[in-house]
């Protein structure tokens, strides 16, 4: 009885060390046929470094931010990225957002992007970080 239940605890012991990361990793395009992409790469610890780039498909409007997010484990998080910009004075309103952030949630092979006010600085009005993608 002593060694079944020795065996147990042996087994048992090294079971949460099995357990592994969801598969959220990898690049995520589009689904609207915009240039919208994000690469999340594996995670380094309990942050995944991610890259996120868009542009209108013409060249008048290309930007791109990266960093690094804690998604919690129903896949959602936000990417955070000081507003170089930043003007606490401003008359317009993403001037005075402190931080380019956008929400991101996965839920499968779909990955969904909300920006916030302050990202305006990081690819210009004609296109924008908000958007549906898929996983290719």
């Amino acid at each position: 009885m002593l060694r079944a239940l020795t065996i147990g605890l042996i087994l048992a012991g090294p079971l949460p060390a099995l357990a592994q990361q969801p598969g959220w990793a990898g690049t995520y395009a589009a689904t609207d046929g915009s240039a919208l992409e994000a690469t999340l790469r594996a995670p380094q610890g309990d942050r995944y470094p991610i890259e996120i780039g868009t542009g209108d498909g013409e060249g008048r409007c290309t930007g791109a931010v990266g960093g690094e997010v804690a998604l919690g484990a129903a896949g959602s998080g936000a990417l955070q990225v000081p507003n170089d910009s930043f003007d606490p004075q401003s008359r317009i309103p993403w001037l005075r957002e402190r931080y380019c952030r956008i929400e991101i949630a996965i839920s499968g092979p779909r990955m969904t992007l909300r920006e916030g006010l302050g990202c305006l600085g990081f690819h210009g009005a004609a296109c924008g970080f908000s958007g549906s993608l898929e996983r290719r």
